[in-house]
């Protein structure tokens, strides 16, 4: 069954509305969302409510230091005024917690989001933060394991407390986890944020989520309207689209959608909610096809509570600028990847006794939002990044990646890594191109890296700035191969100490440098296609560190003149050109 056009209800269920309740009419106005991170180790994916007794209320306040108003932008929250309520949407991170700053600019961030807030809060605004989940990430970073995706969840969960986060929902990447083990690392022991799904069950055999899980939330500890938060996942989430089977077999949900949104609905309404957002694990189609039901239902009985504002999975990367609008009143959001923007719903009264109007801003998470030198401390954000490091460090993450076969020592075995130091005794010229370029000083940057410092214990850091970590003899941390810091040539080349005891083994030159142009004798020389096509294939082995997330101004044909290294018998020969002209 296509997942894009499955119904989003299961069986047919009757209807039938709760009696001798007001419902506040809402005429909505535009909405959009967005978030996600950039993280270091956060870099290439760290990272990026209401309390009673929890970590966020000892730091949520309206007068911790932020810069200058960065909000204070052309056509950003033009024309708002003071909203009576502000109701803030984030969401599918996929375990960006920071940028990880070896290029600039880069957009997301927790630490960013927290600033971000509590500028909104310093104009008077009272403000609901709500995320749809997927806070977790799939897969490490160039094409390391998940090994600290775990730890990546519950400082992510930790960073919505300390922002003041109300409700959370889950998706794909918790139930990967699986979702038994999300709950656990934080529900289980923290209030808040509340995670809530509607329509969950089971999380494991026979296990219910009493006391980890809620239906559904209030945020009424704020000085405005009550907002109602619910979540519900559809089937398109839950079900593995390649396997067709349960992403997570030890999660049930109620797949009657009709009778769970009556239920939660009507249960919102009961504790005085006068503005329903629903955070939707299911796509744009799945939630039109909801609205659409919904307003069915209104018009049926116009006591039946109508949903404000739904936050739905986002098909894309990148967030549309503005809402869908359904029927006049549904607002259907998406909040793009990695957290590099947030979403800002304001509700305005216009009459008292009137209808809510909303209004939509998405708002980029950039540079600005950096806290100011100096004022680190305000930002408890930034000192849940130390304490990951930290963490890190202590439970020696570095040590729990296993290490694998480079394709080198998949066709040669016994090939080892031997560190630059060796290649010098061959390849002077080539070494001294080595010795004044940044790779030759990329662990320093770690070592020296603050906000948060240790990186070098970071394995999401670390494989972008040694030699060979996560292969076979590759670095394991600096006090056993002190020799592979740094990125060194067999960073690009691979495990080179049976070219170090043959150098002239044919069949290992070529293995260590494929991308090099060899012309027979007499033979034509390298056509534009192949050439071409040489080029593409150095890039994707740069672009493995210099993707777009972490070095995003990165042109290979700019970068290669920096570090050609030929030999000087062949430095004057276009026939055995190495890279990029």
């Amino acid at each position: 069954m296509d997942r894009d056009t499955h119904a989003p209800f299961g069986p047919a269920a009757t209807l039938e509305p709760v009696r001798g309740q007001n419902v506040v009419a809402a005429a909505l106005i535009g909405v959009a969302v967005s978030a996600g991170l950039v993280a270091f180790g956060l870099a290439s994916g760290l990272f990026a409510n209401v309390c009673r007794d929890s970590f966020a209320q000892q730091y949520i306040s309206t007068t911790q230091p932020v810069a200058a108003d960065p909000l204070n932008k052309p056509g950003q929250f033009q024309g708002w005024g003071r909203p009576e309520v502000a109701i803030l949407l984030s969401g599918e991170q996929h375990g960006y917690l920071q940028p990880c700053g070896c290029s600039s600019p880069q957009y997301g961030g927790l630490a960013r989001r927290y600033n971000l807030i509590q500028a909104l809060r310093q104009r008077g605004w009272p403000i609901v933060a709500v995320d749809l989940g997927d806070l977790n990430q799939k897969a490490g970073p160039s094409g390391l394991s998940n090994i600290q995706g775990t730890l990546k969840y519950e400082y992510a969960m930790k960073s919505l407390d300390a922002m003041g986060y109300t409700a959370v929902n889950f998706g794909e990447y918790e139930m990967r986890m699986p979702l038994g083990t999300a709950l656990a690392l934080y529900a289980l022991n923290n209030p808040t944020p509340r995670v809530v799904s509607a329509n969950l069950l089971e999380f494991a055999p026979n296990q219910k989520p009493i006391g980890m899980v809620s239906e559904l939330d209030i945020a009424a500890k704020h000085a405005g309207p009550k907002v109602g938060v619910f979540g519900l996942t559809a089937w398109s989430v839950e079900i593995d689209p390649n396997t067709k089977a349960p992403i997570d077999p030890g999660v049930k949900f109620d797949n009657n959608t009709a009778a769970v949104l009556f239920r939660s609905l009507n249960g919102l309404k009961a504790k005085g909610a006068e503005l329903f957002v629903l955070l939707y694990q299911g796509n744009t189609k799945e939630a039109k096809a909801l609205a659409d039901h919904v307003v069915a239902q209104n018009q049926q009985n116009p006591k039946f509570p109508l949903i404000d504002v739904i936050l739905c999975v986002s098909g894309n990367p990148e967030p549309p600028a503005q809402p869908i609008i359904v029927n006049e009143h549904t607002m259907i959001v998406e909040v793009g990847h990695k957290g590099k923007y947030v979403g800002v719903v304001g509700a305005f009264r216009p009459n008292p006794k009137g209808p809510f109007q909303l209004k939509y801003q998405m708002v980029c998470v950039g540079p600005e939002f950096e806290t100011p030198k100096g004022q680190e401390k305000s930002n408890p954000v930034m000192g849940l990044q130390e304490d990951y490091t930290l963490d890190l460090k202590n439970g020696n993450y570095l040590a729990k990646y296993k290490q694998t076969k480079h394709p080198v020592q998949v066709n040669f075995p016994g090939a080892e890594y031997v560190g630059s130091a060796k290649c010098k005794m061959c390849h002077e010229d080539a070494y001294k191109v080595w010795q004044g370029s940044n790779h030759s000083h990329a662990y320093k940057t770690l070592v020296d890296a603050k906000n948060p410092s240790l990186r070098q214990h970071d394995g999401e850091c670390i494989v972008c700035h040694t030699v060979g970590f996560s292969y076979n003899t590759g670095f394991e941390n600096e006090n056993n191969t002190k020799f592979l810091t740094d990125v060194g040539c067999e960073s690009c080349h691979g495990p080179a100490s049976l070219h170090v005891a043959r150098p002239k083994d044919k069949d290992m030159r070529v293995a260590l440098n494929p991308n090099k142009f060899r012309a027979a004798p007499g033979a034509p020389p390298e056509t534009p296609a192949a050439h071409q096509l040489r080029i593409n294939k150095i890039s994707d082995s740069c672009m493995k560190c210099h993707d777009p997330e972490n070095d995003v101004h990165f042109d290979v044909t700019k970068a290669w003149p920096k570090i050609v290294h030929m030999t000087p018998a062949a430095a004057g020969n276009p026939q055995v050109q190495a890279g990029p002209k």
